[in-house]
Order: C-alpha cells, then structure tokens, then sequence
C-alpha cells in the first residue's frame, strides 16, 4: 500500500498485519516534511519511534524543510539525510538502503547502541540522477521496517 503525497509515497510493505498505532511514526513540529506513518508488521511495532528525510542532522535530530519532489538545476546537487529513531533493539543491526531507480546505491550496517537509538545517512543527490529514489530501513534479516519513496526532477527552465 502507499500514500500518494506530491509525487513522493511513504510504502508500507504489509507482511502480515499492519501496526495501526498512530505514534509509531510520528513529526515533531520542527521536522521535515516527509515522515513515515506505519510500522511495516507487528514484529517491528514500538521499535521505529521515527524515519524521515531531512536537509541536514542537526544535535542527532531531523532539521530543514524539505521540499518533494527534489528539483535540481543542470549542474546542480543536493545532500539527503535518511533519519531513524529506534528503540528496544540494542545490540541488533539495521541497515539504511538508498536505492536509485530500483537498484541499490549504497547500504550502510548500524549497530544499534543503546536501547534508544537515532541515526542517520545521507545521499549526496546530483542533477545527472533525475528519477525515482527509494531509502529503506532494514532489520538484520533484510526485512523492510520502513520505506520513502520520492522523486528527482529537473529545474522547468532548464
């Protein structure tokens, strides 16, 4: 399933039941834009307390309002950060997976530390890679815990 906002969609992978549980994602009033709203299944409720995509990271939080789809001028570039804040897994491994037209780009393991864990990668995202871009947390099994999808388009007068 997936909700559509301004050409950017917030996948949730539904492997058996769906965590309704409201705060399970949740935007603090200073945070991007675009947040994730549901857990993927029940293994994974309670765990992702937040996932986002931000222009910066700023005191291991979330900062700059970001602004989808991505427009880039001809030779232009923009730095994403994928943030996730997760708790209950300490000593566990997750992976951000940033994938570009479906094919996966860069996959960074992180040992989660502390029983309260915020994260975070980024993507330096250049005018040459105009399309559908995917950032995904995964558990140590490979299983999607959450996925924003979003697209990158070219400036109009260019």
């Amino acid at each position: 399933a997936s909700n559509a906002k301004s050409e950017t969609a917030i996948k949730t992978v539904t492997p058996a039941v769906k965590s309704t549980t409201p705060s399970a994602l949740e935007q603090k009033p200073d945070s991007p834009v675009l947040t994730g709203d549901k857990i993927n299944s029940s293994a994974h409720a309670g765990q992702i307390m937040r996932g986002s995509l931000a222009l910066a990271i700023k005191n291991k939080e979330p900062v700059g309002k970001l602004n989808l789809p991505l427009v880039l001028g001809k030779n232009g570039k923009q730095t994403l950060y994928y943030f996730t804040e997760i708790k209950n897994m300490s000593g566990k491994w997750v992976y951000h997976e940033w994938l570009y037209k479906g094919k996966r780009i860069f996959k960074r393991p992180i040992k989660i530390g502390e029983q309260h864990w915020r994260t975070g990668t980024h993507k330096i995202i250049r005018s040459t890679e105009l399309g559908d871009w995917t950032v995904r947390l995964l558990d140590e099994n490979g299983a999607i815990m959450q996925q924003i999808e979003f697209k990158v388009v070219a400036a109009n007068n260019e």
